[in-house]
């Protein structure tokens, strides 16, 4: 694919399935809805998001054992979640990995399995904190029951996987090898190239051996996610709408794993309130008033995003010149 199909098929995505979503609400009705957000919920908002993006910063600096301080980290991270959230298939994972190398002096292939390890502990922070809502919420749909049937056992599957790759990787790396040379690819510079950095990333893995290491994540990763949902629910509320802490996780849920799957579209638009509003009409939430809501906490949430964001360019590029 060339850059110019990088860029136009995520644009075609996200124009069509905004087109779609805009059939079904009122766009005077969505953007007074928006206009009227009460300013002290969004100042709440926007302190929740940034405490998030500093427990990240805490959380990559103690997976980094202390090679980035943490007031180096914090615009690490704020330029890496705004490149992340606006660059189409999640392509701007990549920046972290190459600002820790550039500022911090980190490896490209310690500063990937960080990544990994700091993604599977978000992936499984926002499965414990879904399933915690589902029982402490009131008036839950069935389906409700079932989405949690089919996330118990991906999580599972995802642990399975994960821990062979962490205590196993002794195992599998000679499988990996053996899969290379028996077909040959080894002859391929960028095949071997590839093999090396699976291989130092599936070792430096190996740090998840640490207890301490694993409790660090566990409990930064659910306050990390406790922010994060804490500062939708503050959204909601600034706009209106009178949904519990836990009704709002559930809801939410599966736009944020809409945002972390690797969909091309632009800023995740479209994608985001499709998956919102699938998930609260399921709720009881009526469908014009469901794609408006999440439009407007995915515009306020882009809005956070591109504050630090900027702030991030300013520290960690013009500020160090």
């Amino acid at each position: 694919m060339n850059k110019e199909d990088r860029i136009i098929i995520p644009s075609l995505i996200t124009f069509l399935l905004l087109g779609i979503l805009f059939t079904q609400i009122d766009l005077n009705e969505a953007l007074s809805l928006l206009l009227s957000i009460t300013p002290i919920w969004l100042l709440i908002g926007f302190v929740f998001y940034s405490l998030g993006y500093l427990l990240r910063s805490i959380r990559f600096s103690f997976l980094l054992e202390g090679k980035v301080r943490v007031r180096d980290m914090f615009p690490i991270v704020c330029v890496h979640y705004l490149t992340n959230n606006i660059l189409p298939a999640r392509t701007g994972e990549l920046s972290y990995v190459y600002l820790v190398r550039k500022l911090g002096g980190v490896s490209a292939s310690e500063g990937l399995s960080t990544l990994i390890i700091a993604r599977f502990f978000d992936f499984m922070s926002i499965t414990f904190l879904f399933i915690v809502s589902a029982f402490m919420a009131e008036d839950v749909p069935p389906v409700v029951g079932d989405a949690i049937y089919y996330v118990s056992i991906a999580a599972c599957l995802l642990v399975a996987v994960f821990v062979f790759l962490v205590y196993r990787s002794d195992t599998f790396i000679p499988l990996l090898e053996g899969v290379i040379h028996g077909t040959r690819l080894h002859r391929f510079n960028a095949v071997v190239f590839i093999q090396s950095r699976i291989i130092e990333t599936l070792t430096n893995l190996r740090v998840l051996k640490s207890r301490r290491l694993i409790f660090h994540s566990i409990w930064s990763s659910i306050l990390i996610w406790s922010c994060i949902y804490l500062m939708t629910y503050s959204v909601m509320e600034g706009m209106g709408f009178k949904y519990s802490v836990f009704l709002v996780v559930l809801g939410s849920t599966l736009s944020v794993f809409s945002n972390i799957l690797p969909i091309p579209s632009l800023g995740g638009f479209g994608v985001y309130e499709g998956a919102w509003a699938l998930a609260f009409i399921s709720l009881g939430l009526e469908s014009g008033a469901a794609i408006a809501s999440g439009l407007g906490v995915h515009v306020v949430f882009i809005s956070y995003m591109t504050l630090l964001g900027v702030y991030g360019l300013l520290s960690t590029f013009y500020c160090r010149e």
